[in-house]
């Protein structure tokens, strides 16, 4: 049942499997396996990861990068919301039950649990500052067009300048477009990709070329 309200949800949005070292989450939420059922998840395996993106989740433990992953604080949760907000995550899976008031359940199912977050941020936004307190911008728009594996095409207006950002990992390789004029990145947290745009409405490309590779 919960699987099936996870797919439900047809916005773009990631999940949160906390505790991945209790080994008792159900399987379509353990990294990797994840990516079978069509579910989105903050959590990977991998000895590619990615250090900044690491370092940042520590406390979750939800990146192993072959070194093995220690069991989860529940208090990194709240320690760490902001940065799960800039994730995209929406929805936590877990098998103890959660008390933070930001938190809302959901569902249960055989001992899971799925909260549903408050204020979580999509997986595209505008916003007129990430240096300090990052918050999405209400008066801009931004519609996205194609979001596929390393390739993102969206429109973004707004009545100021400000940073269109996208929660997606700064991995060496990406690059970005304002108007078909390549821009640079700007590392946001130290963990996601934004662009700086001027007033008005453009059309933003976000494309992952690591060997930068042509693309038409």
């Amino acid at each position: 049942r919960i699987l099936d309200r996870l797919k439900s949800d047809t916005e773009p949005y990631r999940i949160l499997p906390f505790n991945i070292k209790g080994g008792v989450l159900p399987n379509w939420a353990i990294p990797n396996v994840n990516v079978m059922y069509g579910i989105d998840s903050i959590a990977y395996y991998t000895p590619l990861a990615d250090k900044a993106y690491r370092n940042v989740l520590s406390g979750l433990e939800v990146v192993d990068d072959a070194l093995g992953l220690r069991a989860a604080r529940e208090d990194a949760i709240v320690e760490k919301i902001d940065i799960l907000r800039l994730l995209n995550v929406k929805y936590i899976i877990s098998r103890v039950e959660l008390k933070d008031k930001f938190l809302n359940l959901i569902i249960s199912e055989k001992n899971a649990f799925l909260y549903k977050m408050d204020s979580y941020l999509p997986r595209a936004f505008f916003s007129y500052d990430v240096d300090k307190d990052i918050s999405m911008a209400a008066d801009a728009d931004i519609r996205i067009f194609q979001y596929r594996d390393g390739h993102v095409e969206l429109s973004v207006e707004s009545r100021k300048n400000g940073f269109l950002v996208l929660s997606e990992n700064c991995y060496p390789g990406w690059h970005a477009y304002v108007d078909n004029e390549e821009a640079r990145i700007i590392r946001v947290k130290d963990l996601l990709q934004g662009v700086r745009v001027k007033a008005g409405k453009h059309m933003v490309k976000f494309i992952y070329k690591p060997f930068n590779i042509h693309e038409d």
